[in-house]
């Protein structure tokens, strides 16, 4: 039986141009914000605000659909991604595009791996994958959550507050 291996070249060649336009998208955001641009593109910091909460307690909320447009940062990994989760480091490339890759052929891709706070989301694990679906316009993604319950309402922390300048 004759397989072809047009599907997979096609396939790799979509990935990397994929990756060339998100990158570019968040160079060209980069700049704006260096020439005075009103739009600031920076992820709200999970470390930062975690510092501002009480945590009392965290449960597993297990596996639900999330819209992506909920999850606002990343832990660990907000050097690597945009706000928009564009990458913005040429070392995320390889793994983006492997992702990208297996996406374009339809491959299940695994549940991310998301920390909620108040009707917020952070990626723990699967930030390339969050980046591959909303540079490709999915709206939601499987995720296994974890939830923290904090004393504070999360709207009256500095960092979000800040968060939230940058978005008006």
């Amino acid at each position: 039986m004759y397989l072809s291996t047009a599907q997979p070249r096609l396939n790799n060649e979509m990935a990397s141009e994929a990756y060339k336009r998100a990158s570019k998208k968040s160079i060209f955001t980069k700049i704006r914000e260096v020439v005075g641009a009103k739009e600031k593109k920076e992820m709200i910091s999970y470390e930062a605000l975690r510092e501002e909460l009480h945590v009392d307690n965290q449960h597993d909320v297990g596996l639900q659909t999330i819209s992506i447009s909920d999850i606002v940062g990343t832990v660990g990994r907000n050097d690597d991604f945009d706000r928009e989760f564009r990458p913005v480091r040429n070392v995320t490339q390889d793994k983006w595009e492997n992702v990208a890759h297996a996406y374009y052929s339809g491959k299940p891709l695994p549940p991310v791996e998301l920390i909620k706070v108040g009707q917020m989301y952070f990626v723990v694990d699967g930030n390339h994958r969050i980046s591959v679906m909303k540079m490709n316009g999915q709206d939601y993604v499987d995720a296994h959550v974890i939830e923290l319950d904090t004393v504070e309402d999360i709207r009256t922390t500095g960092e979000y507050r800040a968060w939230l300048n940058c978005e008006e």
